[in-house]
Order: structure tokens, then C-alpha cells, then sequence
């Protein structure tokens, strides 16, 4: 998979290199200043969104994990979200970094399993959001009924795919293929081990959907909550930077915007896909292109921010100045 991902960011770097090359490096610095002290604005809303996701992955952890101040599960996930974006590895670099560091307190099924439930938490929660979210920005915007079918069929299908996500964890059968391999006498030694510590996976996987079916729904719910922070950032950038119509403009710029992220999941970072979008919604709604690649800046500078920190904190929790046990 890496000469996709590669491919997919040199593909981003290129329309990211385009648009810039003809909008003009002057008038995108010109629209930044414009924010002004809406910055600070825009970096605290940030970091609560960050602080609301840790959250909701906190809800997600099993067995001696769950001891964990939540401080310290902060610092994991912020490292993780450093290396998830600053790396070109589609969000998976990141999912290393936080198993690594976790399971310093945990056994490596109570890891994976914080992992794989972390992941499913937030990308139902997303679609969930996203989904009604941009529907109603749809309704505003008015598209052709090409666009809508091509909405509609893109949320089918990461839908589903999160949906059949959940029923291998619920039913532990994340493992099954090797399970089988290993029935038949294939792959040896190698896929033995792989099946047995996946069986563990599974066992784990399948006890906290059984057990607390309710903390699944409390993660996803600390999540939504976080996606509003972003909300609130369209709006404050429409705002600051004295555009039209900022609260229904806000709302379809974010949603739809986010919707594309979310297709584009394969490009590392969103690089191209986040500025290419926000370019073209914006062209939709009758304002400045330069203003949607501005807004696409704004938000790739507010996570680089962030991810400086994250970055800080993997340094402190690599350097063992963070015990490594329970609270």
C-alpha cells in the first residue's frame, strides 16, 4: 500500500502546488492576516475538540487501562495524532505510535483492542455527524442530482464499511482468516502466532461490545460533540474574515468539506484535498476562491499547532519521564 499512498500524496502535493501557483502566495498570506485575534479563537477550540476526543477514546480502553489518568491517555493519543498527520501513512503511522506507547500499561490484546474500538468509535461518530450534517448543507446548496447521487453513494459506502467494521469486532472474527489458514496448515509457525495472539484480539473485542454496549455510544457521543468545535470554527473564520452569509455559508463549507476529507482518507493529511475542496465549495457559494484555500490553510495550521504538541508529548513519554503504571 505505500505506492498508493504515495502516489495519492504526490497527487495532493501537485493540486495543492497548483492552486497556490494560481491564486498567489500574497493573496492567500493577505486573507490569513485578516483573522487577526480570531486565531487564538480558533487554536482554543482546537485543542477542546483534541481534549473531547481523548475523551471519548477514554471510553474505549479495556481491562488495567481503563486506570489511566486521563492525562496520561491524552498524551498517547496526541502523539499518535502527531505521527498520523505529519507522516505519509493514511492515518495508520499514528495507530503505531499510540499501540506502542500503550502498552507499557496494558497486555497487547488490551491494546489492539483499544486500537481497533478507538477507531470505530470515532469513524461512526464522523459519518453519523457528517452524513446529516451535509444533507442539510446539500438542501442549501441546491446541487444537481449528479452530486447528490454521487453524496449519497460515497456515504453508502463508507457507511457500510464501518457497519461491517462493527460486526467483526462484535462477533471476534477480526482473526477469522487466519484462524483458517491456520486450520489448514498454511503459513506455519508464523500464522500460528498471528492466529493465536488474533484470537485474543477477538476475545477482548467481542467481551466490550457484550459488556458495555454503553460506553461505545458515550465515546461516539464525546466525539459529536468535538465535530461542533469545528462548526464553530467555519463560522468564526466567516466571521473574521467578513464573508457573506457566514452561519448557512459555514455550514455547507464544514460539512461538505468534511465529507470530502473523509472520502479522501487515502491522501495523508488531506494534502490537496482539504484546500482543493474548500476552493471548490466556496466557488459554489459565490466567494473567493483564494478565501476557500485560505480557510484550507487555516485548518491545516491550526492541526500542525496541535501536533506540535503531540510531538512534545511523544518525546516526554519516550524518555520515560512518564511512570510507566497505573494511577
Amino acid at each position: 500500500m505505500k505506492w498508493v499512498h504515495r502516489g495519492a500524496l504526490i497527487a495532493g502535493l501537485a493540486l495543492l502546488v497548483g492552486l497556490l501557483w494560481r491564486l498567489g502566495p500574497g493573496a492567500l498570506l493577505h486573507q490569513l492576516r485578516v483573522l487577526g485575534s480570531a486565531w487564538l479563537a480558533l487554536v482554543a477550540l482546537e485543542g477542546l475538540a483534541e481534549a473531547m476526543h481523548v475523551s471519548g477514546w477514554r471510553h474505549c480502553l479495556s481491562g488495567r487501562l481503563r486506570q489511566l489518568p486521563w492525562i496520561r491517555i491524552a498524551m498517547i493519543r496526541q502523539a499518535g495524532m502527531a505521527f498520523n498527520y505529519l507522516t505519509p501513512t493514511a492515518h495508520m503511522g499514528g495507530e503505531v505510535v499510540k499501540g506502542s506507547l500503550l502498552v507499557r500499561w496494558g497486555g497487547g490484546a488490551e491494546t489492539a483492542s483499544a486500537i481497533l474500538v478507538g477507531k470505530l468509535a470515532l469513524a461512526a461518530s464522523q459519518i453519523l455527524f457528517v452524513a446529516a450534517g451535509s444533507s442539510i448543507a446539500l438542501w442549501l446548496l441546491g446541487p444537481p442530482l449528479e452530486v447528490i447521487a454521487a453524496w449519497l453513494g460515497g456515504t453508502a459506502l463508507f457507511s457500510m464499511g464501518i457497519l461491517a467494521f462493527f460486526i467483526l469486532q462484535r462477533t471476534g472474527k477480526l482473526g477469522s482468516l487466519f484462524r483458517l489458514l491456520h486450520r489448514r496448515g498454511w503459513g506455519g509457525r508464523a500464522t500460528e502466532r498471528l492466529a493465536s495472539s488474533l484470537l485474543r484480539v477477538d476475545q477482548t473485542l467481542s467481551g466490550y461490545h457484550r459488556d458495555r454496549p454503553g460506553d461505545l455510544l458515550k465515546a461516539m457521543a464525546w466525539h459529536i460533540g468535538a465535530f461542533h468545535c469545528g462548526l464553530i470554527q467555519a463560522w468564526i473564520f466567516f466571521l473574521a474574515a467578513d464573508l457573506a452569509h457566514p452561519l448557512s455559508s459555514g455550514l455547507v463549507v464544514y460539512f461538505l468539506g468534511t465529507w470530502f476529507d473523509l472520502m479522501g482518507f487515502i491522501v495523508p493529511a488531506g494534502v490537496g484535498v482539504q484546500e482543493g475542496s474548500r476552493v471548490l465549495l466556496f466557488h459554489s457559494l459565490g466567494l473567493a476562491s483564494v478565501s476557500g484555500l485560505a480557510y484550507g490553510f487555516t485548518l491545516r495550521i491550526l492541526k500542525v499547532v496541535w501536533a506540535a504538541v503531540g510531538l512534545l508529548c511523544y518525546g516526554l513519554l519516550a524518555s520515560g519521564r512518564e511512570e510507566a503504571s497505573p494511577s
